[in-house]
């Protein structure tokens, strides 16, 4: 009562007081809750030994709820030693009476083979355990094995079964992934229009990638009205996130004025932060806007630069570009560009 305010003033230190009473002549909730207080610091010091010492009394009488956290504990090195036979220990109690958190780490625990042997089928087995109980990433873990073939028989329309019963509890992942399955018509038949829906319930909440298809669908008209303007905006949103795809795109958009008004300045803005992020066609089309000097003061230095970056990755336009490029230019130009070239290849690799 005094832990969460029910029916009097809520009282952190009076809470403590009561359940270390109760959990000391033996309760085990009390014990349990009394873990939880310690675990978080809340009205007494935070102790993760302590929250470990009382989880396992309330574990030992067999509270899952205990017993998964102690697992936790003994993963993370938390209160107790690193010992991953212990975390396996006692999830197992916890999944045998039915904890689905527990079920869906020791699919993960058997997956990884963490000082057990890998097992794929036994992490199928105990994710259906969890999944069947609604746990959603459990579901989402299911269906990645049906979608691979691991620990089970490769099963597209399993996966994607499994897939819908998690993303409609939300995981902005699963909702992406849906959107996905539709639009290749992978276990489900192809229907954009169903894309764009899961694209739109993902992307709502904030999931970049699902942003930037839904700015593809938007783009093409691909099960939505065609609308370069709205394809903008959901473009942006990803761009803002940090999507490298989205940048790149985007940077084209204000190119060629496509749903936003053609600028230039900003085109050259949003390529050159995919170029830093390692994009090569970024990378590349900064070394024609240099190159041309449409719009944009003419720069060989750049140009080259830019050039030198993308025909490092093999890219052959780069290639044929650099071979016109180095043409006109003298020595100590082809020398500065090199040197500016890589300069921003060291910028690169200390931004990523």
């Amino acid at each position: 009562m005094y832990h969460h305010g029910k029916g009097v003033e809520q009282d952190s230190a009076l809470a403590v007081t009561w359940y270390r009473k109760a959990a000391e002549q033996g309760y085990a909730k009390a014990q349990y809750n009394l873990a939880i207080m310690y675990y978080h610091g809340d009205g007494v010091p935070l102790s993760h030994t302590q929250a470990a010492a009382w989880y396992r009394k309330a574990a030992e009488q067999g509270i899952a709820e205990a017993q998964y956290r102690l697992s936790n504990l003994y993963s993370d090195g938390e209160g107790v030693p690193q010992d991953w036979v212990e975390a396996e220990a006692w999830a197992r109690k916890a999944a045998e009476q039915g904890n689905a958190e527990a079920q869906n780490k020791l699919g993960l625990l058997f997956l990884a083979g963490m000082d057990m042997p890998q097992d794929n089928a036994k992490s199928a087995e105990w994710w259906r355990k969890a999944a069947d109980q609604g746990h959603p990433v459990a579901q989402c873990n299911l269906a990645f094995m049906y979608s691979a073939g691991k620990g089970v028989a490769q099963d597209h329309a399993e996966a994607a079964s499994w897939w819908l019963k998690a993303a409609k509890q939300g995981p902005e992942q699963a909702q992406f992934t849906m959107g996905n399955l539709f639009y290749r018509g992978q276990g489900v038949p192809q229907d954009y229009a169903q894309a764009g829906k899961w694209y739109r319930e993902a992307a709502d909440r904030g999931h970049a990638e699902a942003q930037c298809a839904l700015a593809h669908l938007y783009l093409n008209g691909n099960g939505v009205r065609k609308d370069s303007q709205e394809a903008a905006v959901w473009m942006q949103r990803a761009a803002d996130q940090g999507h490298i795809d989205a940048q790149y795109n985007l940077g084209h958009m204000f190119a060629d004025g496509n749903g936003v008004q053609q600028n230039y300045t900003k085109a050259e803005s949003w390529w050159l932060e995919a170029a830093m992020r390692g994009d090569i066609a970024a990378q590349y089309n900064l070394g024609t806007l240099y190159n041309n000097g449409i719009f944009l003061h003419q720069d060989d230095i750049k140009a080259f630069a830019w050039f030198s970056l993308a025909a490092d990755a093999d890219d052959e336009d780069a290639l044929a570009a650099l071979s016109m490029l180095r043409s006109r230019m003298s020595i100590d130009q082809i020398t500065s560009a090199m040197e500016l070239s890589k300069e921003i290849e060291n910028q690169i690799k200390v931004r990523n």
